[in-house]
């Protein structure tokens, strides 16, 4: 008898998988996708095209862009560094070096390898543009955890 009832069952295809699944099948049994759609709003806002991960997804190459955008920005600051430091040891070296009795000039190393660190620094998230996203995601969840620290701190002493 059970087996005249699945012979005369209805059966349809995932609309994911593309298997064979049972018409009266709420989710698929291969792949675990909604294979009706649901009057129950909670369960069909899992599967919508809003739900958070596919819209942080389509953010994605906005996200990339971005962050190669602020790496070229990086080594711009980097050059700068790096063209101040060369351009005050240069002027102080001349400037010691016409003077009639001699002189003190300045290496400003500081300046111009912290100007080939920020350069070195854009080239590789240029590079890497995912690197920087990571970065930044990792910067606002320490971030948010110090903010629930601090609110739970507050929270006692009141």
């Amino acid at each position: 008898m059970e087996s005249a009832n699945r012979n005369t069952e209805i059966n349809m295809n995932c609309k994911d998988c593309k298997r064979e699944i049972s018409a009266s099948a709420k989710f698929c049994k291969h792949c675990g996708q909604r294979a009706k759609e649901s009057n129950n709003s909670e369960v069909a806002s899992e599967n919508s095209p809003s739900s958070v991960d596919r819209y942080f997804a389509s953010k994605e190459d906005g996200l990339v862009e971005e962050a190669k955008k602020l790496a070229e920005k990086e080594m711009m600051k980097g050059l700068l560094w790096f063209g101040v430091g060369l351009a005050i040891t240069i002027v102080t070296y001349f400037s010691a070096a016409s003077s009639t009795e001699g002189g003190t000039y300045y290496i400003f190393w500081g300046a111009m390898i912290y100007g080939i660190y920020r350069l070195i620094r854009g080239f590789d998230y240029k590079s890497n543009p995912n690197k920087l996203i990571e970065k930044a995601r990792e910067n606002a969840l320490v971030n948010m955890l110090k903010k629930t620290e601090s609110n739970e701190i507050e929270g006692k002493e009141k």
